[in-house]
């Protein structure tokens, strides 16, 4: 090897090396029956499949395995400056040069009910007065063809088209009355409209479309063997899909609806194939997970009447747009759609005219601005970042003595060093906790969850990979111990607190010791975002905000409490 003038490595190999691998080449293109002319294959290496591009191709690359395989080089696009994908992903998809579209218009499709819905008399004889009432007061919006139905109020209400055992499981697991979005959702769902609801985490989005799911599939047809599932949820993690998968599970048992699942990084391949030939009538899903399945002849969704992407948002933003695409034309063509989202930019908009038959009715629960939630108290410390940990502890030492000293906290950490770090410190000050990030492997990332729910522990520590997904409806507190990168990820943070109409509390470190363009635009979208909820953010920010337009910039340093003693804790 040497290194040429120009600064480039140049590799020299004798003829015997170049013949050896040559050989070797040879014997891996008939291991695996590959062809010289192919350009591409994939195999099932038992923990993912590993796909190999030709050197000659314009999308050459060193490979990859999938969902949980070891590292390979990954596959560049010449023509991407992102190496091909949108964004990060969790879990990529395989099998996507083998799955071969569907001829739909040559298939003749069996009909399917779509209309479950039973109106109760009260909301059928509800003047529309009071049905506007109820919309603005719950600052809803409406857009649809047609005329729609009007939200219920009551679980009773749903009564006809839920069945008994499901409400009352309702009212065992603690839920006195629906939540915003399922006021409005469940009656749209259930005549059959398609839907694009945007909501946040915590708004109970999930029941909003797994009842619906579970009433369109006990009107359906029984599954015969080999056919596939009813309906299909798809999610952007695993996290979210075992998520679902629970709640599906922990309601859906109670009318006989089977589920299964399908994700990467760390789940038994074979397991979940398993499961799905055996019949499930409900599956969910990561995209890439699902694409290996589907390819491999595991499921099929020819019987799919009932499409869920939940976050679909955040599903583009990882590069799965290719392959949802894929799957959706695997699904029959006038099924009904259901699409869940944080935001409603353009490519979603787009993917959801794709998708749907008819133009979808979008709801909108509170400001088409992406808006923290107003049960959550937000309290921004505006202090230097080494007095950080002094001013958690404190936090810690007050709520010892106070009703919440067994309240769950969830602690975001930018670096998988500093949760560890924090871990440490904190049971060394014997504060049962722990570090979740993405250095855990699958089987402690679920033991941590599931630990964590029970209150084994009642600090939970984690970086942004525990960001959205996580589902744990008892967290009182959430503490921004390193900033999040955007207003957007700050937003979804705090969103893990005051769910289901509770009350949360969210402390934020902001640290102001030299000037940061970024740290400035945060401070600025930070008070805003507080604002919009009529809470107020503390002068010291307000300071920092304002810098910008007083002097183009500036400097200004954090310091001190602003005044407040840490063990005098607003919580």
């Amino acid at each position: 090897m040497s290194v040429a003038a120009s600064g480039r490595v140049s590799v020299r190999t004798s003829r015997a090396t170049a013949a050896s691998l040559s050989m070797r080449a040879s014997h891996l293109r008939k291991a695996v029956g590959l062809s010289a002319g192919r350009r591409q294959f994939a195999f099932d290496s038992g923990g993912g499949t590993r796909g190999y591009n030709d050197p000659t191709s314009p999308s050459f690359g060193g490979g990859a395995y999938r969902n949980g395989g070891h590292g390979g080089g990954g596959s560049f696009n010449t023509n991407r400056h992102d190496g091909g994908m949108r964004g990060r992903r969790n879990d990529f998809f395989e099998g996507h040069n083998t799955l071969q579209p569907i001829h739909w218009e040559s298939v003749n499709l069996e009909e399917f009910k779509k209309d479950l819905y039973v109106e109760h008399s009260e909301v059928e004889t509800r003047s529309p007065e009071a049905s506007m009432e109820l919309v603005e007061s719950m600052k809803a919006t409406i857009k649809g063809r047609g005329s729609v139905p009007g939200p219920v109020s009551s679980f009773e209400h749903m009564r006809s088209t839920f069945g008994d055992k499901l409400l009352e499981e309702l009212q065992k697991a603690g839920f006195d009355k629906p939540s915003p979005i399922q006021k409005f959702a469940w009656p749209l769902v259930c005549r059959g409209r398609d839907t694009v609801g945007i909501a946040q985490t915590g708004s109970g989005k999930t029941l909003g479309f797994l009842l619906p799911a579970f009433a369109h599939i006990l009107q359906q047809r029984p599954l015969a063997p080999g056919e596939g599932p009813v309906c299909l949820v798809m999610a952007p993690t695993r996290e979210l899909v075992q998520q679902i998968n629970e709640e599906a599970q922990k309601f859906g048992s109670l009318s006989g609806i089977k589920t299964a699942v399908a994700y990467g990084g760390g789940g038994s391949r074979q397991l979940q194939a398993n499961v799905l030939r055996s019949g499930p009538q409900l599956v969910v899903a990561t995209p890439g997970r699902l694409m290996d399945f589907v390819s491999s002849g595991a499921v099929n969704l020819r019987r799919v009447t009932y499409l869920v992407l939940d976050e679909a948002d955040r599903m583009l933003d990882m590069g799965f747009e290719p392959s949802i695409r894929k799957i959706v034309g695997q699904t029959r063509p006038d099924r009904q759609t259901v699409l869940f989202s944080a935001t409603w930019p353009r490519d979603i908009q787009s993917l959801a005219r794709d998708f749907c038959k008819e133009d979808p009715t979008l709801l909108r629960i509170g400001s088409q601005e992406l808006q923290c939630n107003p049960d959550v108290t937000q309290i921004v410390e505006v202090i230097p970042e080494m007095q950080r940990m002094e001013h958690l502890v404190g936090i810690f030492e007050k709520l010892k003595d106070s009703p919440d000293g067994n309240a769950k906290c969830l602690i975001f950490c930018a670096a998988k060093r500093t949760a560890d770090q924090m871990e440490a410190n904190l049971r060394g000050r014997r504060i049962p906790c722990a570090a979740l990030h993405g250095d855990k492997d699958q089987t402690q990332r679920e033991r941590l969850l599931r630990d964590f729910k029970k209150g084994v522990f009642q600090v939970m520590v984690a970086t942004d990979v525990a960001q959205r997904g996580l589902d744990i409806s008892d967290v009182k507190y959430v503490i921004n111990y390193d900033l999040p990168k955007t207003i957007h990820d700050y937003v979804h943070r705090i969103g893990r607190t005051g769910r289901a109409g509770a009350k949360g509390t969210a402390v934020t470190y902001f640290s102001w010791e030299y000037y940061d363009p970024a740290k400035l635009k945060f401070a600025q979208e930070l008070c805003k975002a507080m604002t919009d909820v009529d809470q107020t953010p503390p002068a010291a920010l307000t300071q920092i905000a304002q810098s910008a337009m007083r002097n183009g910039g500036g400097g200004g340093t954090g310091g001190g409490y602003g005044g407040h003693d840490p063990r005098s804790v607003y919580l």
